[in-house]
């Protein structure tokens, strides 16, 4: 038998459980449908409808596990769901609603974490190239998790339990097989375009959850130098320049939140305007300073002032950054 005969028997495998999904959901649409018209009571038909609901989320995930395109950036579909309803049941100040879904985004969170780590002792004697992708899905539903849940929820931290035997099977693996430039090739790849991806999309987040993101993929690229890419080559260097970017975003989101949480939002806010104000007194000053004539006798006094008021500015940026030096200590 070729080779090519397994996999044209894979996709067609593929294709009878994707039409089987797409039978199923015409289903449930036309049951849904048929709740809508029904003569039911309210709160019965409320409940079938939830039901159908359930059902739907879950066929949907299926099908996203047959076409993952399908889900487009809104990951997993049904974790996704219970957060968009306790962000709606927050809106409605409904405080038990908002408290009940937070506890199942929660438990879905777990249940996925759970999940995933089911999968690692199937993982033992896989190929560096299964292993490493594994690992990389564990930093995509972190992340996601860390979307998901709220500042004070600590679910999310899951996944990290399961990374550090995982990184020793991928480290064992290398050891005893070492990929071939191709794979390492497609490795830094990926690791570069997930760094792009997560420096442009932390922008509206807040500075302690952006930290969280960037710290995540800044330690997957920390441990690829370490582990895989160690000897010098192009593939390091373009690693090494991502990793610098995502330590100087993180230290910047990480400096931003903890001014915010010593000294309050309003407070950090004004003091950044503070140091922009600075900066453009001092452009100001060296603008009179370049306009004065040095050889009038009136200048001398002015030339003194300037001198004062320029040393004040630099007293004041030099304390701006010690303070910034110590809360990143």
């Amino acid at each position: 038998m070729s080779d090519e005969e397994p996999r044209a028997a894979g996709a067609r495998s593929a294709q009878d459980k994707r039409a089987e999904l797409l039978r199923r959901l015409a289903t449930l649409e036309h049951e849904l449908e048929s709740a809508r018209a029904g003569s039911a009571p309210p709160l019965e038909q409320a409940g079938h409808m939830c039901a159908l609901e359930g059902e739907l989320l879950e066929l949907v995930q299926a099908i996203a596990a047959v076409e993952p395109q399908q889900t487009g950036e809104r990951g997993h579909l049904v974790l996704a769901e219970a957060a968009e309803w306790r962000a709606a049941c927050d809106k409605a100040r409904l405080e038990a609603s908002t408290e009940a879904t937070n506890e199942l985004v929660d438990s879905l969170i777990r249940a996925d974490a759970e999940a995933w780590a089911s999968e690692g002792p199937t993982l033992e004697g896989a190929s560096a190239a299964a292993l490493f992708q594994h690992l990389m899905a564990a930093s995509s539903r972190e992340r996601e998790a860390l979307r998901r849940e709220r500042d004070d929820s600590r679910s999310s931290e899951s996944y990290a339990e399961g990374r550090a035997p995982l990184r020793e099977s991928l480290r064992d693996s290398v050891a005893a097989e070492e990929p071939g430039p191709a794979t390492r090739d497609a490795w830094t790849e990926l690791l570069c375009d997930r760094a792009n991806e997560v420096l442009t999309s932390v922008d509206d987040l807040s500075p302690q959850r952006a930290e969280q993101h960037l710290r995540i993929v800044q330690e997957d690229l920390d441990w690829h130098l370490a582990e895989v890419e160690a000897l010098k080559s192009a593939r390091r260097r373009r690693i090494a320049r991502r990793v610098r970017r995502l330590r100087a975003e993180r230290e910047e989101r990480l400096l931003s939140a903890r001014l915010t949480e010593r000294f309050g939002a309003r407070a950090s806010v004004w003091w950044e305007r503070c140091v922009v104000g600075a900066i453009v007194f001092v452009l100001a000053l060296l603008l009179v300073e370049l306009s004065i004539d040095a050889e009038l006798p009136e200048s001398a006094r002015s030339l003194r002032w300037i001198g004062w008021l320029d040393t004040a500015a630099c007293v004041f940026f030099l304390w701006d950054f010690f303070v910034k030096w110590w809360m990143l200590r």
